[in-house]
């Protein structure tokens, strides 16, 4: 229908509406929380649940199906089958058939058999038993040497990780010792350079007056006349004037009116010096005490004599000498 005919149709019906709009339901009111639920084409294994197993049923004087043998098998312990798996289920059907066909148990011999078979069984039963048994230890063992090794190596790896990070800190610290000396080496020329291009008038130093009075070389007791100090200034007024010196008789008389020691000097060279000991010195005491013992009797014999001398009586007088002094 073209929109022509549409409005054609439209003014020969005024009275009436050809479109009508659908009238609005009520909605009701929607709630804050609710629950959805979503299923994805991909999941994460975290998330993966293990496979639904339904319960079976086994029909009366109908055989057991052989998918029963792997009821013991559930997913990540057996299944999905690897090459064990495979073989403990061609080991349960050779043991199912071999179980079938043995005879029914209808007298002593035929129970014999079967409890031969079934200890058989047993026995081949706790030999692979033990084999696997081994075998996980065996696995345990790997993987505890493979967790070992690693470790190991981590260790290791940390060590030497650490030492390289030390042997980078100290060359980073030698490095950044040698720059701050570098540095301060450069400055120092810098500073040299500067000072030796710079004029030396500038500079003050503070005055030591103890040193130059101490040092008899200084300024104080020889100024230098570049100061502006000149130590001979007025010399003149020390000088002797007199009339003696202007004639030669006046030069005789006063040549004459020197006395004559003055002329020769009596200087004697002194001699070799002495060395004096411990010895040399204790010896030098005991003969000074000596000495003033001899003087002393000299002297007490001196004033005996002369007592005796007025008289007619003789007196001889016995002295003793004095013990001498031992050296310790």
């Amino acid at each position: 229908i073209s929109l022509l005919s549409l409005r054609t149709l439209s003014s020969r019906l005024p009275n009436k509406k050809f479109f009508q709009a659908p009238t609005e339901v009520a909605r009701p009111p929607t709630p804050p929380f609710r629950e959805m639920a979503v299923q994805t084409d991909y999941r994460e294994s975290e998330a993966q649940t293990d496979p639904y197993t339904p319960d079976y049923v086994i029909p009366s004087g109908k055989p057991e199906p052989d998918i029963l043998a792997l009821l013991p098998f559930t997913w990540g312990n057996g299944l999905p089958a690897g090459a064990h798996e495979v073989y403990l289920i061609e080991k349960a059907q050779a043991r199912r058939e071999a179980e079938a066909a043995l005879p029914p148990v209808v007298d002593g011999e035929t129970f014999n058999q079967r409890v031969q078979f079934f200890a058989q069984c047993q026995l081949e039963d706790w030999m692979e038993r033990e084999e696997e048994i081994k075998r996980l230890q065996e696995q345990r063992v790997a993987v505890l040497r493979e967790a070992l090794t690693q470790r190991d190596g981590s260790m290791e790896t940390a060590l030497v990780e650490r030492l390289e990070t030390i042997r980078q800190l100290k060359f980073s610290a030698r490095d950044a010792t040698v720059q701050k000396i570098q540095q301060r080496r450069v400055k120092a020329l810098r500073k040299l350079a500067e000072a030796r291009k710079a004029p030396q008038t500038g500079t003050h130093v503070s005055r030591d007056v103890i040193n130059e009075y101490y040092n008899y070389g200084s300024k104080v007791y020889a100024p230098l006349p570049r100061d502006g100090q000149l130590p001979d200034r007025g010399a003149d007024q020390f000088q002797v004037r007199t009339s003696f010196l202007d004639t030669l008789e006046g030069i005789e008389m006063l040549h004459r009116s020197i006395p004559a020691s003055l002329f020769n000097p009596s200087t004697k060279r002194p001699g070799p010096p002495v060395l004096r000991t411990q010895t040399s010195r204790i010896q030098a005491k005991v003969d000074a005490h000596i000495k003033m013992m001899e003087a002393s009797i000299r002297s007490e014999k001196q004033t005996l004599g002369a007592s005796a001398g007025g008289g007619t009586t003789k007196r001889h007088l016995t002295t003793t000498a004095p013990a001498s002094p031992k050296v310790k």
